[in-house]
């Protein structure tokens, strides 16, 4: 996992090599942080293999993020617009409790 710098450093790269209306989904956060067992097994997973969270944003400064490293953001999904979004009607809907976040941004 990207730290911050090492983040924004490759969004800015990307920026750089994209085309005017390229575009761009972002995905933030584990997702396992409002879930105590399943944040604790991914934790213990994740630094068993040498990984670590080095990059954690919050939906409110993602747009800003992107900003700065050459994207404009055009739409961010939390884990509740993606749920009534895209399950509802289906057997997953309103079970999704996720604090991970998706960015769409483009040039």
């Amino acid at each position: 996992y990207l730290t911050e710098d090492g983040a924004a450093g490759l969004l800015a790269r990307l920026a750089g090599l994209a085309t005017t209306g390229s575009r761009l989904a972002v995905s933030f956060e584990s997702g396992f942080e409002r879930q105590r067992v399943s944040r604790w097994v991914a934790r213990a997973y994740y630094g068993r293999v040498g990984e670590r969270f080095r990059c954690r944003l919050r939906p409110k400064d993602a747009p800003s993020f992107l900003a700065e490293a050459g994207w404009a953001t055009s739409s961010l999904l939390t884990g509740s617009d993606l749920d009534t979004d895209h399950l509802s009607g289906t057997t997953l809907a309103g079970r999704l409790d996720t604090s991970s976040f998706v960015v769409v941004a483009g040039r």
